[in-house]
């Protein structure tokens, strides 16, 4: 194994996730395709019952700011964040018995539009306040994604002739921004004293001065 870059406090410790190769074995309880099965807002569908299930595209991305030197090499490069990753769930399914699992799920991902808005969940300028779906599957535990938003909501089609189907959704991490701790006054930096700064206020009081003087002249004139 190659011996990775040591970047200390900055990385994040990974829960640990089971291997896709690795088989379950007695007395283990489990008897269903984890890889293949997923967990959405604490509902569990297990693979092969509820189908099989596919995540593709999950990544952990971030956002930077690459300030190239003017006649220089190299740049300064500002990590800015986080930015939330889109992504895509494709559920397979081939059986009757597991049409009930498509139905719910399809139905659970589509938003009641005057549902929001009649419970008052409207943000500034008439955005609309939704709250993130709780998710888990092992592609995206490794990327740290464990909430979505949807993007858009695919009806089920038949991909081969021996019955098998699939409905494809568009996702997106549900990411709000973090709130910064506020800074007490005591602890917060302090701007410095501009010497310039009184005379330019009083040249901005003479200004407003001088402009109701003559907003008062033209007003007595055209009277």
């Amino acid at each position: 194994m190659a011996n990775l870059p040591q970047t200390g406090s900055t990385t994040i410790q990974l829960a640990t996730t089971i291997s896709p190769f690795a088989q379950p074995t007695a007395p283990s309880p489990v008897t269903y395709d984890i890889w293949g099965s997923i967990t959405i807002n604490g509902i569990a569908y297990r693979s092969p019952d509820a189908g099989y299930f596919v995540i593709k595209g999950a990544e952990r991305s971030y956002r930077w700011d690459v300030q190239n030197g003017m006649m220089l090499q190299g740049a300064i490069e500002i990590l800015r964040g986080v930015t939330p990753p889109e992504f895509t769930l494709e559920h397979y399914f081939w059986a009757d018995e597991q049409w009930e699992t498509v139905i719910e799920i399809i139905s659970g991902f589509q938003y009641n539009l005057k549902n929001i808005i009649k419970t008052g969940n409207v943000g500034p300028l008439g955005t609309l306040v939704v709250r993130g779906i709780n998710i888990y599957h092992p592609v995206l535990d490794l990327v740290g994604i464990s909430q979505i938003n949807i993007r858009a909501c695919g009806a089920p089609e038949q991909v081969s002739d021996d019955h098998l189907w699939k409905a494809t959704y568009k996702l997106q991490e549900y990411f709000p921004p973090i709130q910064l701790p506020a800074q007490d006054q005591d602890t917060a930096p302090q701007q410095p004293n501009d010497p310039l700064a009184p005379e330019l206020q009083n040249k901005a009081t003479q200004v407003q001065q001088l402009t109701q003087q003559v907003a008062q002249q033209n007003w007595v004139s055209l009277s």
